[in-house]
């Protein structure tokens, strides 16, 4: 039975203690900030049994420092309210009637001096500031990705982006090298390994004769069906039907 029903039935004298008697100790609790802690103060109820020498005590004592250990290095300081009823509800839910120490009830009072709480408000700032950092690095990062890999390693994307944001340099978007030159830079960059793939495809079909390169197109497609991937499959053959109508052969 749980320490707190047993504690409940013994204060409404449904459990009558063989013997009952209290003992207090303090303790410091660690909060989840290092070098911050909480100050707590422990009552037991021995309901019937108790400890038989200060050893059992104290090995008790250790024992309950560490549960509720479990629970205060999961807070700050400004979780007081929070914490403390979570610290006697887990102790509460301990079953002490296998522990040959006979029932037992236990209440744990926490506080936490104003430097705590100074520290505790100053290092959720903190955090909080971090966490921003984070997503703004985060929300760069992806910035420069999609400027990377979707923009200026294609030339047409690359220069319809450019005349959006000058306007008035038409006649650049019209030089090639440039942009040419920025896609060829990007494309062989190492993370970017499908461009480098695909320029390579790119480069083999287009050394290859009519016969032959239909006949990798057709083993593309296979490749593309067996990966349930029929949209692929159909607009390469649509591709390398509508190619082979521009040939003047």
């Amino acid at each position: 039975m749980p320490v707190r029903k047993l504690f409940e039935n013994f204060r409404s004298g449904g459990v009558p203690p063989v013997e009952q008697h209290e003992r207090t100790f303090v303790s410091r609790l660690p909060s989840v900030i290092e070098g911050s802690h909480f100050d707590a103060t422990f009552q037991v109820w021995f309901l019937t049994g108790g400890c038989r020498s200060e050893a059992e005590f104290h090995e008790l004592r250790s024992y309950l420092i560490g549960q509720a250990r479990v629970v205060t290095t999961r807070r700050t300081a400004n979780d007081l309210d929070l914490v403390g009823p979570e610290v006697n509800n887990y102790l509460g839910r301990i079953d002490w009637t296998s522990s040959g120490r006979g029932a037992l009830a236990v209440t744990v009072q926490l506080t936490a001096s104003p430097e705590v709480r100074r520290i505790a408000t100053e290092w959720e700032e903190l955090r909080s500031r971090l966490a921003v950092e984070r997503m703004r690095h985060a929300l760069e990062d992806e910035e420069l990705r999609h400027l990377r890999q979707d923009i200026f390693s294609q030339p047409a994307v690359a220069r319809t982006y450019w005349l959006k944001h000058h306007p008035g340099a038409l006649t650049d978007v019209a030089k090639d090298e440039p942009f040419e030159s920025i896609a060829a830079k990007l494309g062989a960059a190492s993370d970017r390994p499908s461009l480098a793939i695909a320029r390579l495809i790119e480069d083999f079909l287009g050394k290859l004769d009519p016969k032959h390169a239909e006949y990798l197109v057709d083993q593309l497609a296979n490749v593309f069906a067996s990966y349930d991937r029929d949209d692929l499959s159909q607009r390469l053959v649509a591709a390398e039907t509508h190619e082979g109508s521009d040939d003047p052969r």
